[in-house]
């Protein structure tokens, strides 16, 4: 709303992602947050730049064009750890030297702290599923996909399938 006062322009070196936009444009709009979203309103952000915020996002691409391009992966916008789990395929890399993902560090002994903890924060995210990819604290590569039960089901357009 006009009303509201913004924050002085600037810019801050946070990592946000798509989720947060409407959580965003819900508090500037005024409009109580209705508990169910996953992102995070960005006005604290933009208020308090210095305040903590989260450490990096967790992303995924499901199988789509082919099953070896599935992959999950962890970034904070310098670093960015990839997990293939149709393939058991790991990449790292470094952003800020490498922002086209040409250079995989995963095997770099340089980078080995580093990769083990980005290994960590996906294993985090995954563990939480409870789906099968983590086994034992580590990535662990299913014999099948997961895919939804109804990914043969379409929508017919008449409110049928």
């Amino acid at each position: 709303p006009p009303t509201q006062a913004r924050p002085a322009r600037g810019l801050v070196d946070e990592v946000v992602e798509l989720r947060d936009v409407m959580p965003t444009l819900l508090a500037v709009a005024g409009v109580p947050d209705p508990g169910t979203m996953d992102g995070e309103n960005l006005l604290p952000l933009l208020e308090r730049p210095d305040d903590a915020w989260r450490e990096y996002v967790h992303g995924e691409h499901c199988t789509c064009y082919s099953e070896e391009q599935e992959m999950q992966f962890v970034t904070d916008g310098r670093r960015k750890f990839i997990w293939l789990p149709r393939i058991g395929v790991e990449q790292f890399f470094d952003l800020e030297s490498d922002p086209g993902e040409c250079r995989n560090l995963i095997d770099a002994p340089a980078a080995a702290e580093e990769v083990a903890r980005w290994r960590g924060y996906l294993i985090a995210e995954l563990d939480q599923r409870d789906c099968g990819w983590v086994q034992d604290g580590k990535l662990h590569c299913p014999a099948d996909a997961l895919v939804s039960p109804y990914k043969t089901v379409r929508w017919q357009g008449n409110g049928s399938t």
